[in-house]
């Protein structure tokens, strides 16, 4: 029986495999990679804003400082620096004496954060504004987090005409441009708050983490795994993901209720649960983050019964609740063996009951290794693969070329 027609599958399956054809769902070899520009792609354009806006730093790039903000609580060493908290919620993150602190006032600030709300937002750009008083001349932001990155456009309502609602990633980059120069952001949700801070004249450079990530994910050795993209949003990882592994891949399809809370609904192709079932498949879900988990735990309730086992990996554990059910418990389902994360964000809820499922890939590391290629590399306009050779900036991060169409 052929898949309903507004079904969108893909699946791809190792060379090896017989090609043949199933209704909606394609079958052939794994290949494959995102296409990039130098020139149209939101990374690139981004980058080419960078380098005007920060020309004339060049020549004191060397006079930098990569100093902790403690906003967000990570990456690495921001977890250990106190930040104020008042009763009413808000916060105040710490700001230093650089003379007495660093024994000088450096040119350049590095400051990394992982913003999640605006508050956070606001102490990261007072903090940049405060460094500027005391003599900084430009402060670059390294970013493994954005506040109301999914509040990014207007979503339509249940008749199919956009919501009346408030695109807040908009204010959010608007206040970074006010005091910010420049920064760099692992992982976006999507590119729009890369094409945000083009229109306010603010060069945020989207950072892709997938081979970062891949690197460091044992994965390669399990039997009949299956590469399974969570939804739309993310079916580039899961092709990339069947590229890296020789894995077959599908894509599920996700809808929201965005009158009612934004629940998700996963559908998986019957055709990919088959196959699962019967080749017995460890499937991978490789995603951008996980934030309340209701899509993780969609897909685990889906795949019970056909998958021997799922892994998840995402750059960002968000790990939050909506009040019904935590990510936590989401990823607690007993079909889910494996989650793995980075210390891109410090989890909202407690991961206990998860613990023993937790691999933990540190960020921190190659978030210096990016802040000390640039200050080496602060401008190189006419270097094409500035920001993307690991054997010049020592990190498998680097800097999104791909080509995405934002609504």
């Amino acid at each position: 029986m052929p898949l309903p027609p507004k079904t969108a599958v893909f699946v791809f399956m190792p060379q090896s495999l017989e090609i043949a054809q199933k209704g909606d769902v394609s079958f052939a070899p794994v290949d494959y990679e995102p296409i990039l520009s130098q020139t149209e792609s939101f990374g690139a354009r981004a980058r080419d804003l960078w380098f005007k806006k920060l020309a004339e730093a060049a020549e004191y790039a060397h006079d930098a400082a990569f100093v902790y903000t403690g906003i967000g609580g990570a990456p690495g060493g921001n977890k250990n620096i106190e930040v104020t908290g008042f009763g009413d919620r808000s916060i105040v993150a710490p700001c230093l004496d650089l003379e007495a602190t660093l024994g000088r006032i450096p040119k350049i600030l590095l400051l990394p954060a992982s913003p999640l709300t605006a508050d956070h937002i606001l102490n990261l750009s007072g903090l940049a504004r405060t460094y500027k008083e005391q003599g900084v001349k430009k402060v670059v932001v390294l970013l493994t987090s954005l506040a109301h990155e999914r509040q990014d456009h207007v979503f339509p309502g249940a008749d199919g005409k956009p919501r009346l609602q408030v695109t807040t990633l908009k204010d959010v980059m608007e206040q970074l441009s006010l005091h910010c120069d420049a920064g760099i952001l692992v992982q976006p949700h999507s590119l729009r708050s890369i094409e945000l801070g083009l229109r306010y004249e603010f060069p945020l450079l989207p950072i892709d983490p997938f081979k970062f990530m891949m690197h460091h994910i044992n994965v390669k050795n399990y039997q009949n795994g299956f590469s399974l993209g969570p939804d739309k949003g993310r079916k580039d990882e899961g092709r990339m993901a069947a590229a890296w592994l020789g894995w077959p891949m599908g894509s599920a399809m996700k809808t929201r209720d965005r009158e009612h809370g934004g629940k998700p609904k996963i559908t998986i192709p019957p055709e990919v649960l088959t196959y699962i079932q019967a080749h017995n498949c460890t499937v991978f879900v490789y995603d951008d983050e996980v934030r309340e988990g209701g899509t993780i735990g969609a897909l685990a309730a889906a795949l019970d019964g056909y998958a021997k086992e799922m892994i998840v990996a995402a750059v960002k554990p968000i790990f939050a609740s909506n009040g019904e059910k935590s990510a936590v418990e989401h990823l607690a389902h007993p079909l889910i063996s494996r989650v793995i994360i980075t210390d891109a964000i410090r989890p909202l809820t407690d991961v206990a009951p998860i613990a023993h499922k937790l691999e933990v890939i540190p960020l921190e590391p190659d978030i210096r290794a990016i802040a000390e290629y640039l200050q080496g590399h602060l401008v190189e306009p006419n270097n094409s693969d500035w920001l993307r050779n690991s054997q010049e900036t020592g990190t498998l991060l680097r800097l999104d070329l791909s080509i995405e169409r934002i609504g």
